[in-house]
């Protein structure tokens, strides 16, 4: 009965109406102890009555900005965006300069009218944003706001709703390029909501949970609204909560026995670092059948090394669900299966470097195994594999540009009319079409979608080609004190025409900040990290590495999603502004 609905609007109105009782979500204090919930009828209530102030304010197809942290809140006030056909534009609370340059820059460029923050933020933002070209933004405290909205209850006069109506505007991570609006239709939430409850294997009866930011696609669509869109409850907390203790995460899932529940590669390889084994002893999670990973390349390290470590408390390998998708495309694209579980395939390095797949035996030296992001979920997605420059459909087992077609493909990027005719508009040689450009690299065997990287990232160096993340797993292995998922590598130009390879990465504080070391110890420390690195470098890849930056933890560039910002490292490293360690504290 829901897959007949238009849009969420329909489906919360539905669930409020069949299911009044249940939870829709619970949101746990520090990750660990319930701090609110809400069922589908409160929640029916809570977004009529703020859609109601929403009237009242004149607040019409306008663009408001959420900048929230996770919580019941966050959701109500997106809802309430979607009655009215405000455009909601999620974001995160203000916390910094980077923040404040990123908020200013979406504010201008989504020409919002609005922004709703908590009455903690409220006062860092109030100084801050005050006119963009002299159109005044108001600022509201989203307690304050729904306090008032409860007490005087406007009335909501119900709007008509079209599919193609937009929803939001989901702003790309950037992980090459400045921030753009995505503009996500109610279609397009709708189809990828079909698609993903198939994929998910999602029933009635499914219990979702998620840590991850509501300003972030993957935590928004993939979760908040995927629950919604099935009647299930959610079982929520913030970002910060996990990373402080990733334990709260797996806990959650074992005491509410979660069903599905998903994260980038990074949270995975955290959980295998930071819980020990007394903390495995309290933990079941034979009820998490859909682990899905993605919104980075996936690694096979992960997937095995997390089974190893989680097996005794139940969890199965065949809950690890790899996928690939991205914000043009709303949210999932391809998605592995369970009769083709962790679909690897291992091939040659030095074939790779030509753009070309070879199959290989692991034992090789040169060896590299991918994991395969899935097929398609549904035949109306098309994947294809295009030569970015010639338009030519590569066949099975080229590398080319990954090019994708279906209901889910939005509509193009706010603002940007030319912009959006490249990347969605685009036909093969011959003639099919249209498709959305993604950027990323890949190639297709046995209709398996392999992700081998971007295409303004790839490193060219004597002619052949290298995939920067290949290089970074090598530094990343090469010393204990590197951070995993914390290192860049990119070329500069030198002498005009030369190509150098730059490798930055970043160094656990626990390596430098010991009392008793003095700078001679340190410096001899770090040096010897950095002659590591150049000699894993030369070894694995046959490279010679220019310069190796030891930087301070937590300081590289990275998206909202935790993937390197390769190009944003690049330019701090030229306008010489990274936090370089050295022996002086």
């Amino acid at each position: 009965m829901v897959n007949k609905k238009k849009s969420f609007t329909e489906i919360l109105g539905f669930y409020a109406s069949v299911l009044p009782n249940k939870n829709a979500y619970i949101f746990l204090k520090e990750g660990e102890r319930m701090e609110s919930h809400i069922t589908f009828k409160e929640l029916m209530t809570e977004v009529v009555i703020l859609a109601g102030m929403f009237q009242e304010l004149g607040f019409s197809n306008q663009r408001i900005l959420l900048c929230l942290p996770n919580s019941i809140e966050y959701i109500v006030s997106f809802l309430a965006c979607l009655f009215t056909k405000n455009v909601a534009v999620p974001l995160y609370p203000l916390r910094s300069s980077p923040h404040t340059y990123k908020l200013l820059s979406i504010l201008e460029d989504a020409q919002a009218v609005a922004i709703l923050t908590t009455d903690n933020f409220l006062l860092k933002m109030d100084p801050i944003i005050k006119t963009i070209k002299g159109e005044t933004i108001s600022c509201y405290a989203i307690e304050s706001l729904l306090s008032e909205s409860r007490k005087y209850n406007y009335s909501y006069s119900e709007l008509k709703i079209s599919p193609e109506d937009i929803a939001f505007l989901q702003y790309t991570s950037g992980s090459t390029s400045n921030p753009k609006g995505v503009i996500v239709t109610h279609n397009n939430l709708m189809s990828n909501a079909h698609l993903t409850r198939i994929g998910f294997r999602q029933t009635e009866e499914s219990v979702i949970a998620t840590w991850l930011p509501f300003y972030h696609d993957m935590g928004l669509i993939g979760h908040v609204l995927q629950s919604l869109y099935q009647g299930n409850t959610n079982i929520l907390m913030t970002p910060f909560d996990f990373i402080q203790k990733p334990f709260r995460w797996l806990k959650a899932i074992s005491d509410y026995k979660v069903n599905i529940s998903g994260a980038p590669n990074f949270a995975f390889d955290l959980c295998i670092k930071k819980i020990n084994d007394e903390q495995k002893s309290c933990l079941d999670l034979t009820d998490w059948s859909v682990a899905y990973n993605g919104a980075e390349p996936v690694k096979i390290e992960t997937i095995n090394g997390f089974y190893n470590s989680f097996m005794d408390c139940g969890f199965s390998k065949k809950a690890m669900f790899p996928g690939y998708g991205l914000a043009e495309n709303t949210l999932i694209a391809t998605l592995s299966y369970e009769d083709e579980t962790n679909y690897i395939l291992t091939v040659s390095s030095g074939m790779l470097k030509k753009n070309k797949v070879v199959v290989s035996d692991p034992e090789e030296k040169d060896a590299f195994t991918f994991v395969s992001c899935g097929r398609p979920i549904s035949n109306c997605l098309v994947i294809s594999i295009v030569h970015p420059n010639t338009m030519v459909v590569c066949k099975e087992g080229e590398i080319g540009e990954i090019w994708v077609k279906g209901p889910t493909v939005t509509r193009g990027y706010w603002m940007k009319a030319e912009e959006s005719n490249k990347t969605f508009l685009a036909y093969d040689k011959n003639g099919d079409g249209p498709y959305l450009r993604t950027g990323d690299l890949g190639f297709l065997h046995k209709d398996n979608l392999f992700v081998t990287g971007r295409i303004k990232d790839v490193i060219i160096m004597c002619g052949e080609n290298y995939y920067p993340q290949d290089i970074e797993l090598t530094v990343e292995k090469s010393h204990s004190a590197i951070i995993p998922t914390c290192v860049a590598a990119f070329t500069i130009t030198v002498n005009a025409s030369e190509e150098k390879l730059i490798l930055v990465a970043e160094i656990d504080r626990k390596y430098r900040v010991l009392p008793w070391k003095d700078q001679e110890t340190v410096y001899k420390e770090l040096l010897g990290i950095v002659n590591k690195v150049r000699e894993s470098v030369a070894e694995m890849h046959n490279l010679m590495v220019y310069d190796v930056v030891l930087i301070k933890q937590a300081s590289i560039p990275k998206t909202t999603s935790g993937k390197i910002q390769r190009q944003a490292c690049k330019t701090a490293y030229l306008n010489k502004t990274l936090k370089k360690l050295t022996a002086f504290r």
